[in-house]
């Protein structure tokens, strides 16, 4: 009992700071105009604050779990961090490694700036942390490979199809490195994109269970010493 209600405090406190930083985040973006986020779809073409967005929706549900103990919205809440989680790390790795790379190929100074480290990490780090975190705190829920590849060719072709709409009302795109790349070569970058977020995915599951099973088989030990 003592067990249960010290990981209820956890996750409350947990989601709350979450909140807390998401919310943070929104503020200074929202405080800081650009010719980007003045253009059709404003500072969501960027799947940064896509992510973000549903981040917060995330943590947002997770609260209300936290007070209400829904298990509907349990399982909602399961889902969307099950694929948001992945995509989150997997953003996060791609513009660290871009940004040491030539950061040019992310950001286009003409149409938006980077902003400080630390805001920056509120945008491309702490979101990935809070996310594996609460994660590892979430009972798993059973999801198919296929599954979960349909939803991850799913989400990719929606952002896709969403910043080629975009690219067509502002005359720019959102990332300069789609703009440098041929027709053949976003497919590629497409399907490379899929197989390597569904890939992520089976590594959080895989990372998630195998912590769990550590938390489980510890809290098993205690029981039995006591």
């Amino acid at each position: 009992m003592a067990s249960l209600k010290s990981q209820k405090i956890s996750n409350l406190l947990l989601h709350i700071l979450g909140l807390v930083s998401f919310t943070s985040s929104f503020t200074y973006l929202f405080s800081h105009t650009t010719k980007l986020t003045n253009s059709f779809g404003g500072p969501f073409q960027q799947l940064t604050i896509l992510c973000l967005l549903f981040s917060t929706l995330t943590f947002a549900l997770g609260f209300l779990v936290d007070i209400t103990n829904s298990a509907l919205i349990l399982r909602i809440r399961a889902w969307l961090l099950t694929f948001i989680t992945p995509m989150e790390l997997l953003l996060t790795i791609a513009y660290w490694s871009l940004l040491a790379y030539d950061p040019a190929l992310i950001i286009d100074t003409r149409t938006a700036g980077k902003p400080p480290l630390l805001a920056d990490m509120g945008f491309h780090l702490f979101p990935a942390i809070f996310l594996v975190l609460d994660s590892i705190l979430t009972p798993p829920i059973a999801i198919s490979k296929r599954t979960a590849l349909i939803v991850s060719a799913g989400l990719v072709g929606t952002y896709w199809g969403w910043i080629v709409l975009c690219e067509s009302r502002n005359g720019f795109w959102v990332y300069p490195i789609v703009g440098k790349l041929g027709n053949l070569e976003r497919f590629i970058a497409l399907t490379l994109w899929v197989g390597v977020l569904w890939v992520v995915w089976r590594l959080v599951e895989s990372f998630k269970r195998w912590v769990q099973s550590g938390m489980n088989e510890t809290s098993r030990v205690g029981r039995k010493t006591k």
